[in-house]
């Protein structure tokens, strides 16, 4: 999997990432605000990777959200 080979790489949130791929858009939705919330710099490249690949607008919306709500910060 795609993602996957990164939830060892983000220490505190390698158990969200590696559900990331297994979920449905949804819960995959949810997954991105958790992460964009909590503003972790760290969760940024994987939240860039997220939107370098083919998926829906609303996952990617999600992770550009995330992203807005973590460089605010």
């Amino acid at each position: 999997p795609f993602l996957m080979a990164e939830a060892g790489l983000i220490p505190g949130w390698g158990a969200l990432v590696e559900r990331f791929e297994k979920e449905a858009e949804a819960i995959q939705g949810d997954i991105l605000y958790i992460l964009g919330r909590a503003g972790d710099h760290r969760i940024i490249p994987f939240l860039k990777r997220i939107l370098s690949r083919p998926c829906s607008g609303e996952v990617k919306e999600s992770a550009e959200e995330a992203l807005d709500m973590i460089n605010a910060q």
